[in-house]
C-alpha cells in the first residue's frame, strides 16, 4: 500500500493536536472540517483534553435545517464545552449518568438558544406544552414551526476505557492494525429511550475478529427496533399496527415524501419486516456502501428526517424521534493485550500497541467503506507520523485523510457534496 502522508516534519492541518501521556496511554488527536459544496458549514466538532484527569473528549455535531442547522450545531458545541468545564467532577464520578444528562442538557440549551435567535431576528415566538417552537413576524401571519436539529456523537476516553453515546449517523469506528476487534468488545450499557440496561454483547463462537468495529449505535430509518420503539411511542390513529411516523425510501424528484415507498411491510399481527430487493420498489443509494436513502416523515410530508434520534427537531420529537442516546463502553485493556499477542512480522511493537478512534459526520462516511478508513489511518506511513512527529503527526494524518475525502466527494457528489468533519484519535499503550 502506498504511503498516505509525507514523512517530513512540516506542520500541516488546522486546529491544535493534543499529545499527552497518561500513566499507561499516550493520546494524539487530529481534526479537520470541510464545507463541501455547501455555502454554510453546519458541522461542529469538540476536542477537549485533560491529561491530569486522564480524560480526552471528542464529539461531532452535524446540523440540519436550512435556517437553523448551523445555529443548532454551534449551540451544541459551545454548551458541551461549558458543561464539561463546569461539571468535570460529575463526569469522573459517573460517566454513564453524565452522558445521559448531557444529551438532555444540550437538547434544552438548543431550545432556549433557538428562541433567543428567532426573537433576535424580529420574530414573535411561542413554545407550546410539548416544547415545540413556533414563530411569526406579524399577528396576521400564521404560526410557523421552527425546524432543525443536529446529530450528535461523543466519545470520552477515561484512563483505559471508552464511553460512547450517539444520536444519529455521525459514526465512530475503532481501528487496529491486526484483526483483534470483535462486536463483543462493546458493552451495551443503556438505551436511555427504552430504559434497557446492561445488555452485554454476547460472545459468539464463530465471531470473526476484524481490524475495525463500529462503536456508535444504528439510528437509521431501516432499523426495525427503531420502528418498533417509535410505534410504541405513538401509533397511527388509523392502524395501531403502524407508527404515526411513516418510514419511507426516498425517491428522487418526488414532490411529497408521503408518496414514497415504505421501508417496512407490516404483517396482520403487526410484525415489521424490511422490504427485500425481490419486491421491486423505487429508491437510490445515498453513499458508496450502497445504503438506501430513507426518511421518517409525518403524514403530511412537512417534517422529515434521515435518522430516528437527534438533538432538536422538536416537532418530530412529539411523534417518537428522540434525543435519548444509546450508551456503550469499551475497555481497551483486553484489546491491547490481544494485539500484543499477535504473531506477525508485518507489525512492529508500536503498531501492536496503538488503536485509533475515527469519528466523522456523514459527509465523510458517504465516501468511504469502513475497511478502507481503517487501512488509511493504520497505514505504516500514518503510524510512523505519530511516532516521529508526536506534536503534529495525528494532525497531518487527518489533513491527508480529509484531502482524500474531498477528492472522493467531488467525484461522487460534485457540487452537492455535504459538509465533512473528521476527528482521528490515536491511543497508544506506553
Amino acid at each position: 500500500m502506498s504511503s498516505f502522508i509525507q514523512t517530513s516534519n512540516q506542520h500541516v492541518g488546522t486546529p491544535d493536536e493534543f499529545s499527552g501521556t497518561n500513566k499507561k496511554l499516550k493520546v494524539q488527536i487530529g481534526y479537520d472540517t470541510d464545507i463541501g459544496g455547501s455555502t454554510v458549514n453546519q458541522d461542529r466538532l469538540v476536542v477537549i483534553t485533560l491529561p491530569e484527569q486522564e480524560v480526552s473528549v471528542i464529539a461531532v455535531a452535524d446540523g440540519h435545517g436550512y435556517e437553523t442547522g448551523h445555529f443548532v450545531a454551534e449551540i451544541t458545541k459551545n454548551s458541551l464545552e461549558k458543561l464539561i468545564k463546569n461539571r468535570i467532577a460529575d463526569l469522573l464520578k459517573d460517566p454513564l449518568a453524565f452522558l445521559e444528562f448531557c444529551c438532555d442538557f444540550l437538547h434544552e440549551e438548543i431550545r432556549k438558544g433557538l428562541v433567543e435567535i428567532m426573537e433576535k431576528h424580529g420574530n414573535k415566538v411561542k413554545v407550546d406544552e410539548d416544547g415545540v417552537i413556533s414563530k411569526r413576524k406579524h399577528e396576521r401571519q400564521p404560526w410557523c414551526v421552527v425546524k432543525g436539529g443536529t446529530t450528535f456523537s461523543i466519545v470520552i476516553l477515561i484512563k483505559n476505557k471508552l464511553y460512547i453515546a450517539n444520536l444519529g449517523d455521525s459514526t465512530g469506528l475503532l481501528c487496529a492494525k491486526n484483526p483483534v476487534l470483535k462486536p463483543s468488545n462493546i458493552r451495551h450499557e443503556k438505551d436511555v429511550a427504552t430504559q434497557t440496561k446492561n445488555c452485554d454483547s454476547e460472545s459468539v463462537d464463530d465471531e470473526v475478529p476484524s481490524t475495525h468495529i463500529e462503536i456508535t449505535s444504528d439510528h437509521s430509518v431501516e432499523n426495525v427496533d427503531e420502528y418498533i420503539r417509535i410505534r410504541e411511542f405513538k401509533s397511527s390513529d388509523d392502524d395501531t399496527n403502524k407508527a404515526e411516523l411513516s418510514f419511507i425510501y426516498d425517491r428522487q424528484n418526488c414532490p411529497n415524501k408521503t408518496m414514497c415507498e415504505p421501508v417496512f411491510d407490516i404483517s396482520s399481527s403487526g410484525v415489521p419486516t424490511r422490504r427485500e430487493e425481490v419486491n421491486p420498489f423505487k429508491y437510490y443509494y445515498k453513499n458508496v456502501r450502497k445504503e438506501k436513502a430513507s426518511y421518517v416523515t409525518d403524514k403530511f410530508g412537512q417534517n422529515y428526517l434521515a435518522v430516528t434520534r437527534v438533538l432538536g427537531d422538536f416537532k418530530l420529537q412529539t411523534f417518537g424521534v428522540t434525543n435519548k442516546p444509546v450508551i456503550r463502553t469499551i475497555d481497551l485493556t483486553p484489546t491491547f493485550e490481544e494485539n500484543t499477542r499477535v504473531d506477525t512480522s508485518q507489525c512492529n511493537d508500536e503498531e501492536r500497541k496503538t488503536v485509533c478512534v475515527v469519528l466523522c459526520s456523514d459527509g465523510v462516511w458517504d465516501n468511504w467503506i469502513y475497511d478502507h478508513v481503517c487501512k488509511f489511518v493504520m497505514d505504516p506511513s500514518c503510524l510512523n507520523a505519530i511516532v516521529t512527529d508526536p506534536e503534529n503527526g495525528a494532525k497531518r494524518v487527518t489533513k491527508s485523510f480529509m484531502d482524500r475525502n474531498k477528492m472522493f466527494a467531488d467525484r461522487n457528489f460534485g457540487k452537492s457534496s455535504d459538509n465533512a468533519t473528521a476527528i482521528v484519535m490515536y491511543i497508544t499503550q506506553e
